[in-house]
């Protein structure tokens, strides 16, 4: 493999990564900055990343999202721990940090919202 091409991979598999949403916040973070960082050091165009790469519709399959059981607690109480980990020992916290917490990301606060009222407790 040419190593454009390898170049290229390894800026999919970051991006991956960083958008997965199991991953935590900071680990997010670092693997999109690295992602850029090799884009912009090999000259990898945007273009070259998703052109006839990507499906033409929008967000993945049901069935390929992650579970928002997965996603990780960025602050607080429970910082690093899985929201299923964090609802199984404390539920009224969790409902207490998607009432209270103004600072989370929009994707995690889904995800809490999402394990909140599917009926755990």
């Amino acid at each position: 493999m040419k190593p454009e091409t390898q170049a290229v991979e390894r800026v999919k598999k970051l991006l991956a990564y960083a958008l997965d949403g199991s991953a935590g916040v900071e680990e997010s973070k670092n693997a999109a900055c690295r992602a850029v960082e090799t884009a912009r050091n090999h000259g990898i165009k945007a273009t070259e990343l998703f052109s006839n790469t990507m499906p033409r519709c929008v967000g993945p399959r049901p069935s390929e999202r992650p579970s928002p059981w997965r996603f990780r607690f960025p602050v607080g109480k429970y910082k690093g721990q899985t929201i299923q980990q964090a609802m199984e020992k404390d539920a009224a916290y969790c409902r207490w940090m998607l009432q209270n917490a103004t600072n989370l990301d929009a994707v995690f606060r889904n995800a809490l919202s999402e394990c909140l009222y599917s009926g755990f407790d």
